[in-house]
C-alpha cells in the first residue's frame, strides 16, 4: 500500500490512501513524491517545513540581490544608512 521506495507514491495509491499519506508526512516530517505515469508530479511536505523552505528561499533571493548590487556598485556606507535612518525617524 504505502511502502514505496524513496517516498515515491503513484497517483492511484495516493488517491486511495490520501489521509494516511498526509498523516505519514505529518508524523515523519518526510516529504512524499506523488508520481503520475512514473514521473514526479507533486511533492507533499509538512506545512511548517514548507513555511521554512519559503522563508529560506526568500532569504537566499535577498542575498543574491545584495550580491548583484555590490557587483553593480550600488552600495551605501554604514554612515550614510545611519544618517538616513536617523532623518527618517526624526520625521
Amino acid at each position: 500500500m504505502l511502502d514505496h521506495p524513496e517516498g515515491r507514491l503513484p497517483l492511484a495509491d495516493f488517491t486511495v490512501h490520501a489521509a494516511a499519506v498526509l498523516e505519514r508526512v505529518r508524523v515523519t516530517g518526510r516529504p512524499v513524491v506523488v508520481t503520475q505515469a512514473g514521473d514526479a508530479a507533486v511533492v507533499i511536505v509538512e506545512a511548517e517545513r514548507h513555511r521554512h523552505m519559503q522563508r529560506d528561499l526568500a532569504l537566499f533571493r535577498a542575498i543574491l540581490v545584495g550580491e548583484q548590487d555590490v557587483r553593480m556598485g550600488r552600495i551605501v556606507s554604514h554612515d550614510d544608512v545611519e544618517m538616513r535612518l536617523t532623518a527618517l525617524l526624526a520625521e
